[in-house]
C-alpha cells in the first residue's frame, strides 16, 4: 500500500508542475526554462567536445596511418623502378649479346642519320660479348690440338687459327697466350724435324734450339743473335716484336746459363724493358721483385732489378713505392756507377717523373731541367734519352700550369722527334698526344680534336689498342668533345672507355680515378646527384694514390664544390 500512495505521488506530481508553469507570467516562464536548460547544455557541449577530441584524434591516427602507408608505397615503388631499370640495362646487355639484335639496333640508327649511336651500339656489343668469344676460341683451339696426331695436320692449323684469333680479341689473356706458346713449340719441333727451322724467325716465339736439337751445342749463337736481334727491334720503337725475340732469348738464356747468371740478364733486362712500355706491369713486377729478392743488396744487379721492379710500380699507379725505390736506387746507382753513368740518369729519370705523379712538380721541374743539361752533355742533343727527358720537361711545365712554355717545348721537339726515331715511333707519339692536350689548355680544342683523331688510328696499331696512350688519347677524345659542347658523344665515348679502364688497369688505379672524374663531370648536366656520389667516391682515393697536391685531386675537389653549391662546371 505504501508502495502504491508513493507511485501515485510522483505520477501525479508532473501535472502539478505542469499546470502551475503555465500559471506564471511570461519573465518567470523565461527565467525557469533558462535555469532548467542551463545544466542540460552544458551537458550537452560536454559531451560535444568529448565526442569531437575523440573524433579528431581518431582522424589524425587515420592520417599518419596513410602517411606511413605512403611512404611505404613509394619505397615498394621506387624498388620497383629500381627493379625495372636493372631489368632494362640487363635486356640492353643481352640485347649487345646477340650480335645480329646489335647489328639490327646499329642499322637503325644508321636509318635515321645517327652515325655515331650506330658504331657505339656496335662497339658496346663487341665489348660485352668479347670475353666469351675470346675463351670460346681458346677452348676450341685445345679441342683442334688434341685431335690433331690422329685426325692430321689441319687440325693443327685450324687450333693455331683460333688460339690467334683468341689472342686478338684479348691480347694479354694467359691461357690462350699459353695456348699459342705451346702450339709454336710444337710448330718448332715439326720444323726442326723437317729441316727448316730458322730460330730468328718471330713466328717461333718460344722455340729453344737446344732443346729440340737435342744439343746445347749451338744455343750460346742463337741466344746471342736473339738478344742482338731484340734489342736491334727496340732501338727502332718496335717494341711488340722486340718483346716476342727477347722473350725467346730470356728462356733460352735461363735454360743455358741460369736465371741469375749475367750473360742470362742481358736478356732479361731488355725483355722487362718491352714489358714496361707495353704495359705489361704485373708480369714485369713479379719477375723484377724475384730477382731483387735474390741478387745481392748493394750490386749493379740488384739495382737493375730494382729499378724495374720501380717502372712496374709506376705503371701499375702505385706511385709513392715506386719513388721510395728510386730514391734509394738513386743513390746506388750514383755510387755504384757515378752521378754521369747513364743508368743513374735513368734513374733520376723516373723519380723526376713520378714527383710529377704525385703533385711535387715545384720538386720535379728543377730536377728535370738539370737532368737535361746532364743528359745532352753526356749522350748529345739527338739521342733518345735527351729527348725523352725533353718531354718530360714539357710535360712538367703543363703540370705547373704553364702551357703556353710547355707548348713551344713541344712544338720544337716534335720535329726532332720524328726526324730522329720516325713518325710512328711510340716516343714520337706520346709527344704527339701532349702537343694535342696542350693544345686544348691553350685554348684551341678544335684542333687539338684534329690532331687526336689523326693520332689515335696510329696508337691503336704500333703500341695496341688498350694500351695506356691510345686509352690516354680516347680519355682526350672524350674531354674535348666535353668541351665543345658535344655531350652524348662525350658521355658515351667516357662510358666506353671506363669499361676498358677498370677491365685493364682496375677501379682505383689513377688512370681509372681520372676518368670516372670526367665520367662524372659530363654526367653533371644530366645527373647532378648522380655525379656529386661519383665524386665523393674517387676524390679520397685520389688523394691517396696521387696527395692533394696533385692538380687531379684539386679538380675533383673543385667540381665537387661547385656541384654542391649549384654553380655548375
Amino acid at each position: 500500500m505504501e508502495s502504491t500512495s508513493l507511485l501515485s505521488e510522483f505520477v501525479g506530481f508532473w501535472p502539478n508542475v505542469w499546470t502551475s508553469f503555465w500559471k506564471l507570467s511570461d519573465v518567470e516562464k523565461v527565467t525557469n526554462a533558462l535555469a532548467l536548460l542551463a545544466p542540460v547544455s552544458v551537458l550537452w557541449g560536454f559531451t560535444t567536445r568529448r565526442f569531437l577530441r575523440s573524433a579528431k584524434k581518431d582522424l589524425n591516427e587515420q592520417i599518419e596511418g596513410l602517411k606511413t602507408q605512403n611512404l611505404a608505397l613509394e619505397s615498394a615503388n621506387k624498388r620497383d623502378k629500381a627493379e625495372i631499370a636493372e631489368r632494362d640495362a640487363r635486356l640492353r646487355e643481352l640485347s649487345f649479346a646477340v650480335l645480329s639484335e646489335a647489328r639490327r639496333l646499329a642499322e637503325s640508327e644508321r636509318s635515321d642519320g645517327n652515325e655515331e649511336r650506330a658504331i657505339a651500339k656496335l662497339r658496346d656489343s663487341f665489348e660485352t660479348v668479347r670475353p666469351d668469344l675470346t675463351r670460346l676460341c681458346a677452348d676450341l683451339s685445345l679441342h683442334h690440338a688434341s685431335i690433331a696426331p690422329d685426325f692430321g695436320s689441319h687440325h693443327l692449323a685450324e687450333a693455331v687459327r683460333l688460339a690467334d684469333i683468341a689472342l686478338l680479341l684479348t691480347p694479354d689473356d694467359a691461357e690462350a697466350a699459353d695456348i699459342r706458346h705451346e702450339l709454336v713449340e710444337i710448330d718448332a719441333e715439326a720444323a726442326q724435324t723437317a729441316g727448316a727451322y730458322d730460330p730468328l724467325d718471330p713466328k717461333w716465339d718460344d722455340a729453344r734450339w737446344f732443346m729440340h736439337a737435342g744439343s746445347t751445342e749451338n744455343a750460346a749463337a742463337v741466344f746471342e743473335a736473339l738478344v742482338a736481334k731484340g734489342l736491334a727491334a727496340n732501338e727502332a720503337g718496335h717494341y711488340r716484336r722486340g718483346e716476342r725475340i727477347l722473350r725467346r732469348a730470356y728462356r733460352t738464356g735461363v735454360e743455358l746459363y741460369g736465371e741469375l747468371d749475367e750473360r742470362a740478364l742481358r736478356a732479361t733486362w731488355p725483355w722487362l724493358q718491352d714489358l714496361d712500355v707495353l704495359n705489361l706491369a704485373n708480369q714485369a713486377l713479379e719477375l723484377a721483385s724475384s730477382l731483387s729478392h735474390r741478387l745481392e743488396a748493394g750490386t749493379i744487379l740488384r739495382a737493375a732489378a730494382d729499378y724495374y721492379r720501380a717502372r712496374a710500380l709506376h705503371s701499375l699507379g702505385r706511385f709513392f713505392e715506386a719513388l721510395e725505390i728510386t730514391d734509394m736506387n738513386v743513390e746506388a746507382w750514383t755510387r755504384l756507377r757515378g752521378a754521369d753513368d747513364p743508368e743513374t740518369l735513368a734513374n733520376r729519370y723516373l723519380r723526376a717523373l713520378l714527383l710529377g705523379e704525385i703533385g711535387e712538380t715545384e720538386k720535379a721541374l728543377p730536377e728535370a731541367v738539370v737532368l737535361l743539361t746532364v743528359t745532352e752533355r753526356v749522350e748529345g742533343k739527338d739521342r733518345h734519352d735527351t729527348l725523352g727527358t725533353r718531354h718530360l720537361r714539357a710535360l712538367l711545365l703543363q703540370g705547373a700550369g704553364e702551357p703556353k712554355k710547355a707548348l713551344a717545348e713541344v712544338e720544337a721537339l716534335l720535329p726532332i722527334q720524328e726526324r730522329v726515331n720516325g713518325p710512328n715511333h711510340p716516343s714520337t707519339l706520346a709527344t704527339r698526344h701532349l702537343y694535342a692536350s696542350l693544345l686544348n689548355d691553350s685554348g684551341e680544342p678544335k684542333k687539338a680534336l684534329a690532331e687526336v683523331e689523326a693520332l689515335l688510328p696510329i696508337q691503336e696499331r704500333v703500341n695496341g689498342p688498350e694500351h695506356p696512350s691510345a686509352l690516354a688519347s680516347r680519355y682526350l677524345r672524350a674531354s674535348l668533345h666535353h668541351d665543345l659542347g658535344e655531350t652524348a658523344i662525350a658521355l658515351q665515348e667516357v662510358g666506353t672507355l671506363l669499361l676498358i679502364r677498370t677491365r685493364v688497369s682496375g677501379l682505383e688505379h689513377p688512370d681509372t680515378l681520372r676518368t670516372r672524374w670526367l665520367n662524372a663531370r659530363i654526367r653533371a648536366r644530366t645527373d647532378i646527384q648522380g655525379a656529386i656520389s661519383e665524386l665523393e667516391a674517387v676524390t679520397p682515393l685520389i688523394a691517396a694514390k696521387r696527395s692533394i697536391n696533385h692538380r687531379h685531386y684539386k679538380d675533383a675537389v673543385d667540381l665537387l664544390s661547385k656541384l654542391r653549391t649549384g654553380s655548375g662546371d
